[in-house]
């Protein structure tokens, strides 16, 4: 079977787990369930607001942002997310987000996508539901819709490129970044492992991907009393987390940090090193208040 015949899922070695997700659907299936349902991987809507409740989670008053939480991050990395919405208060950043209507990328019908027709119909459905968040987005009035799942955000700037709207999106550190301007922080002495990466998916899904990682690296620079050692950029942890693990041991690193929801979640799972979001360590230096690893384990 040629390349561009085979699935994200097929190249990457996890298309078991991804039909064990969704079945034998077909990109237009997914899509169907995904508006049907907002999610393809499970009729969900009233367990994600039970979730989001007892997170505590409130929308502000006149939001400056739409932030797009994901189908399935409120489920695997709750706490993250919980600490990404403690700094944007903490910064003073008025958001609002989507509790009980919130569509999924149509990232399943990506995943699955055999060759150009597929990639087609991946795309006609993702723009469809993407516009239905995006008209809440309208109806609040606010600047931009913000994404906190990586893959969520590359396939939104895949469609903004694509189609265009009047609405670009924006990944859930650019407003951080953004507001920090650059102004020093300060956290207790550890040695960090900053692991940024390899994006290997995103960039299929959107290969004109653009995104600040230099931005998001230079945060760290502005934390004094930490060291941060670079971990190899290369390394993938959906194909080998071990490697990305051992790679931080060798450097003797406390934690490891990383801009990207789903590599947190991944490195976790190891249980060998604690591993935060970067949005969790700069929520500790601004905010003066421990998170604590424990709530990674």
């Amino acid at each position: 079977m040629a390349k561009s015949d085979r699935s994200i899922s097929e190249r990457h070695g996890y298309n078991a787990g991804v039909k064990s997700l969704f079945g034998s659907l077909d990109p237009g299936e997914l899509t169907e369930k995904a508006r049907r349902e907002l999610s393809a991987a499970s009729s969900y809507r009233w367990l994600r607001r039970f979730l989001i409740d007892a997170l505590g989670l409130t929308e502000k008053p006149n939001p400056e942002y739409l932030i797009i939480m994901g189908c399935i991050r409120p489920f695997d990395v709750p706490m993250a997310l919980l600490n990404y919405f403690r700094l944007l208060d903490q910064l003073g950043i008025a958001y609002a987000f989507l509790r009980d209507r919130e569509y999924c990328s149509n990232l399943p019908a990506y995943l699955t996508a055999r060759g150009k027709e597929d990639w087609e119909a991946a795309d006609a459905g993702a723009k469809e539901l993407r516009e239905m968040n995006l008209a809440h987005a309208r109806a609040l009035g606010v600047k931009a819709a913000c994404y906190f799942c990586s893959d969520g955000f590359a396939i939104a700037q895949r469609l903004f490129k694509k189609f265009g709207s009047d609405m670009e999106p924006l990944y859930c550190l650019d407003i951080v970044k953004e507001r920090l301007g650059g102004r020093a922080l300060q956290l207790s002495p550890r040695v960090i492992g900053y692991y940024q990466g390899c994006w290997r998916e995103q960039f299929e899904l959107n290969p004109k991907l653009e995104i600040d990682f230099a931005g998001y690296r230079a945060m760290m620079d502005t934390i004094e009393g930490i060291e941060v050692v670079d971990l190899p950029r290369n390394l993938c942890c959906k194909r080998d987390i071990s490697a990305v693990v051992e790679a931080a041991e060798r450097q003797g690193v406390n934690c490891i940090v990383t801009p990207c929801a789903g590599c947190q979640l991944r490195v976790a799972t190891l249980r060998r090193v604690p591993a935060l979001m970067l949005s969790d360590i700069v929520l500790e230096a601004v905010s003066h208040e421990g998170i604590g690893f424990d709530q990674r384990w």
